[in-house]
This record gives C-alpha cells, sequence and structure tokens, in this order.
C-alpha cells in the first residue's frame, strides 16, 4: 500500500522514498493457541476423511478389480499322465463363445465328476484330488475356469455366466 507521508502515522518498518511512504506488512501479534487448535484439528479431519476415502472408496476398487481380472497361471509342468493316469485334452464352448479347457479322465464305473480350481489358479491344483477319485473309478473333468488357465475370456464375473460355463459343462459330460 502507498501512502503520502504526511497523511499517516506508521507504526512498524517502513521505507521513505521521496516523500512515499512505503509500508511493508508485518505480523501485528503471535499466532495464538486457538490458530494452533484449529489447524491441528483441520489436519485431523483431513487426516480422517482421507481414511475413509481409502477404506471405503479406492481399497474397494482395488480389490473388484483384482478379483474380477485375476492372474492367469500357466498350464505346465504337470499333467495326469505324470501320475498314471490316461486322459484326453477337451474344449467345451460356451453360449457366449468362450472355449473353456480341461482335461477329462475317462470313467470305470459310468460316474463323473467335475473338478474346479480356486480363483488365481488353474486345472493342475485340483491332480491330487482327482487322483484319488480316479482310483475309485470316477470320470473326471478338470476345468480350467474362464479367464484362468488355457481358458478363454479377460474377466471372471460373479453369479453370471460361470453357473451358464457348468451347463455346458455338464451338457458335454452327459452326451460322453
Amino acid at each position: 500500500m502507498i501512502f503520502a507521508a504526511d497523511e499517516l502515522e506508521v507504526v512498524g518498518r517502513y521505507c521513505i522514498d521521496n516523500s512515499v511512504l512505503i509500508m511493508t506488512s508485518t505480523p501485528k501479534h503471535k499466532r495464538g493457541r486457538r490458530y494452533w487448535r484449529n489447524l491441528g484439528l483441520f489436519a485431523f479431519v483431513s487426516c480422517l476423511v482421507g481414511l475413509c476415502l481409502l477404506q471405503f472408496v479406492a481399497f474397494p476398487i482395488i480389490s473388484a478389480y483384482g478379483y474380477a481380472h485375476p492372474k492367469r497361471l500357466a498350464v505346465c509342468c504337470d499333467t495326469p499322465a505324470d501320475i498314471d493316469l490316461i486322459y484326453e485334452d477337451v474344449s467345451i464352448t460356451t453360449t457366449d463363445n468362450i472355449t473353456l479347457r480341461g482335461w477329462y479322465i475317462p470313467s470305470e464305473n459310468g460316474a463323473a465328476i467335475i473338478l474346479l480350481h480356486s480363483l488365481a489358479s488353474n486345472r493342475i491344483g485340483t491332480l491330487q484330488g482327482a487322483k484319488m477319485l480316479a482310483e475309485h473309478g470316477y470320470g473326471l473333468l478338470l476345468l480350467d475356469l474362464r479367464a484362468h488357465g488355457e481358458s478363454d475370456g479377460e474377466i471372471f464375473p460373479y453369479g453370471g455366466p460361470e453357473a451358464e460355463d457348468l451347463k455346458g459343462v455338464i451338457s458335454y459330460l452327459q452326451m460322453r
């Protein structure tokens, strides 16, 4: 702010240059307890809101994406032949044109069981259970779910197409 020198009584720092007074601003008083309390309260509430956003917005979105797009494990290194079982590779096309791939171990007693793996796994994870069931004469279909192993698909849906996939797999087994 610029004032004429004779119009103002100045308290604080100032500079005079050719009868013009140039005032520089200086704090009139130190910041008191109320200021620091409010600043601390603002910081606390800001952190609390940020943590709530992380907990109830960011983490659910990240988790949902991770579950819907599981990491694909390659089907390698182990086959039913490694545990002395005769098998054949099968491909089953679903109603929405996704190809599910798996291994079929023929039945000795006329019954068949579908073995499904867990999330972010593949049919190799069901081999040990398959050995025991095959020894008892059951036919087995070790299947890669959609978006897993060698099966097609990029997204693993929950509560929808996988039920239709199993209906197609059951139809396939009934035709054998």
